[in-house]
């Protein structure tokens, strides 16, 4: 069985936010500055019921990647 790239697409939407989210609240999409996949999230607010937030020097998992003399200060 071949795997269906497009799944999530298809099943949550998402090729148009502005169109598939529209009837959307109280939903809050999280991305950290340093999430590979931020440039693919949704990183602005679509309506006013939704809201898009932007954690600077963050990722998901940070904290499971090797130790790096560059890592941001956890406070």
């Amino acid at each position: 069985m071949a795997p269906d790239y497009n799944w999530a697409l298809d099943f949550f939407g998402g090729r148009e936010p502005r169109r598939d989210f529209l009837g959307l609240t109280n939903m809050v999409w999280v991305n950290g500055e340093y999430d590979p996949w931020h440039g693919g999230g949704i990183i602005t607010n679509i309506t006013s019921g939704t809201t898009a937030i932007m954690v600077k020097k963050a990722a998901h998992h940070y904290d499971l990647r090797l130790p790096n003399v560059n890592d941001t200060i956890q406070i």
